[in-house]
């Protein structure tokens, strides 16, 4: 990761910055519970595209079909929270792993770009809402289907990262203690002949 954006996250991975973003983290996740409800309604119970870890270009016109056009509209409801949502996710776990490398004295440059996997997820969720966005105003033209088969490299990519950044977290989280167990290795003697 470049030194200049280490140096901006790093002036910013304090608890006042992190706890502010799971405080915006938990409300993104309670609006889109809100707007859920609504939407499942309208459309028979259908569940949105981009919680899909995998679905076919099929099986995104099916649920493009099941939403119907009320649940399409209702659609763009939770769509809207979730243009916030990368964005947040992405700086609060960013922020959360290099306060963990700080924390646990893992200095090696190599290590800082685990900083970026968060970010790498959130570029890919925002390709995914583009294409969701274009699906939803497009259905039911024929170009649905190639669009879909790209957005769902998008949303597997999506979820890659956002797991990666969780991995990352639990690891680093967890590595001070891991440490602490494991016994110091002892240099290994030469014996003379």
């Amino acid at each position: 990761m470049p030194q200049k954006i280490w140096e901006f996250l790093s002036a910013r991975a304090k608890p006042v910055w992190i706890l502010t973003l799971l405080g915006a983290f938990l409300l993104c996740m309670i609006l889109f519970g809100i707007a859920n409800g609504p939407f499942l309604e309208k459309s028979g119970g259908a569940t949105s595209i981009d919680t899909h870890v995998f679905y076919t270009p099929g099986e995104a016109v099916r649920l493009l079909e099941a939403y119907g056009p009320e649940g399409r509209k209702l659609y763009f409801v939770g769509w809207a929270i979730d243009e916030f949502f990368p964005a947040v996710y992405s700086v609060l776990f960013a922020l959360g792993i290099v306060s963990l490398l700080r924390r646990s004295g893992l200095t090696n440059p190599m290590w800082r770009w685990g900083a970026a996997l968060p970010f790498a997820g959130a570029v890919f969720d925002y390709l995914e809402n583009l294409l969701v966005a274009v699906m939803l105003l497009s259905y039911p033209a024929r170009g649905v289907r190639v669009i879909a088969s790209v957005c769902v490299v998008f949303t597997l990519l999506k979820f890659l990262f956002f797991w990666a950044s969780l991995l990352s977290l639990a690891v680093l989280a967890l590595y001070p203690a891991v440490r602490k167990r494991i016994p110091a290795a002892k240099p290994v003697e030469k014996k003379e002949e």
